[in-house]
């Protein structure tokens, strides 16, 4: 009778610890989730423009040299892209660092001269949500298109789902149980080579009708 009531106890102890209240996976030897917490103690303003795309201006200061000759120019922007123009216009689609080429062109006495300088790029940083709706309810989110700088090596995820769940992966699924207006919020965390810590958060707002 010892022995069975034994069991019985273990049992009741492995369902206890493999769930709690928030969701969290507490069973020994995985790691715990700590998206509620974090939420519950940021004090991050999140970004609600998280779906944009990268815009850029740039303008080269010269269109003929100091004696009247023509320069022409051709801006090679880091992304397989290539524009000519004094000033041009692009939209990235990645978040990053980008060496952007300007060549600039002029002839003189029938010679032709060219000219390369580099700039270097730093395109944002964004917590950037993509979903995917499943059906009515669930959704599938994505954050691994978000960006946090060259120096930092993302090392967390950290989910609110605006129904009252969380969870802690680069891929997430949450299930609606109810139709209404959804804020989804993700906090990137980075950590750099000499351990300092960076948090990012983004917005979506979903509608589930």
């Amino acid at each position: 009778m010892y022995h069975q009531f034994l069991l019985f106890y273990i049992f009741l102890l492995v369902v206890f610890c493999k769930t709690d209240r928030g969701g969290e996976q507490t069973i020994e030897g995985e790691e715990v989730c700590k998206a509620s917490e974090v939420f519950r103690s940021t004090a991050l303003n999140c970004d609600l423009a998280n779906d944009r795309l990268y815009c850029v201006e740039l303008q080269a200061n010269d269109r003929e040299d100091a004696t009247g000759n023509l320069v022409s120019h051709l801006w090679l922007l880091g992304d397989g892209n290539m524009k000519p123009g004094n000033k041009v216009e692009h939209c990235y689609n990645v978040y990053g660092t980008y060496d952007v080429q300007l060549i600039s062109t002029k002839k003189v006495e029938g010679i032709e001269f060219k000219d390369t300088t580099t700039y270097v790029l730093d395109v944002g940083e964004i917590a950037l949500i993509q979903e995917i709706k499943e059906d009515r309810f669930v959704y599938f989110f994505d954050g691994s298109s978000s960006y946090i700088g060259e120096e930092f090596k993302v090392a967390n995820y950290y989910w609110s789902f605006g129904d009252g769940n969380y969870a802690c992966d680069m891929l997430v699924t949450n299930r609606y149980t109810k139709p209404g207006e959804y804020e989804v919020k993700l906090i990137v965390e980075g950590i750099s080579g000499n351990g300092e810590i960076r948090q990012i958060c983004g917005i979506k707002r979903i509608t589930i009708r």
